[in-house]
């Protein structure tokens, strides 16, 4: 992807969407031909696994200059590139985590404690099965607030 193309994407717009929407098309008619040949399993939430799939894809480029200054290597060296494939195939090929965490992994990869379930504004009504007794209110993950932090600041 060439650095107009990735900056138009990345800024959004019509060519950003455009752009991005045919590079996501593509990704799911590659993806969809990995499952049928059953060397991909299906995604269980397609569309975010797409594009997080694209992401771990394109990292290297979107954060190239960052990556080069902070790990003091050239991205147009082909034995780094190698590197970056590799890595990439395998994250995508082996677990990473040797069973789901009990809590959700937030921001830099900290452990929020273990506790109720929070809403958006609203207190949550829990039954004995812990499901909410508010169906028509989201339940807010509790990575947002450290996410939003981490983004906005204090």
């Amino acid at each position: 992807m060439s650095a107009t193309r990735l900056s138009a994407t990345l800024e959004g717009g019509a060519a950003g969407l455009a752009l991005f929407t045919e590079a996501f098309d593509l990704v799911r008619s590659e993806m969809q031909a990995l499952v049928e040949a059953n060397i991909a399993r299906p995604l269980p939430d397609p569309e975010v696994g797409l594009v997080l799939y694209r992401a771990i894809n394109l990292a290297h480029i979107i954060f190239g200059p960052l990556i080069e200054q902070m790990l003091s290597l050239s991205l147009s060296d082909p034995a780094v590139l190698e590197r970056f494939r590799d890595a990439a195939v395998d994250l995508l090929t082996r677990p990473l985590f040797n069973e789901a965490p009990a809590t959700p992994l937030c921001g830099f990869g900290a452990a929020i404690a273990a506790g109720t379930p929070r809403l958006d504004h609203d207190p949550v009504v829990l039954g004995g099965d812990g499901v909410d007794r508010k169906p028509n209110r989201r339940l807010a993950h509790p990575c947002e607030e450290a996410d939003r932090a981490l983004i906005i600041g204090p």
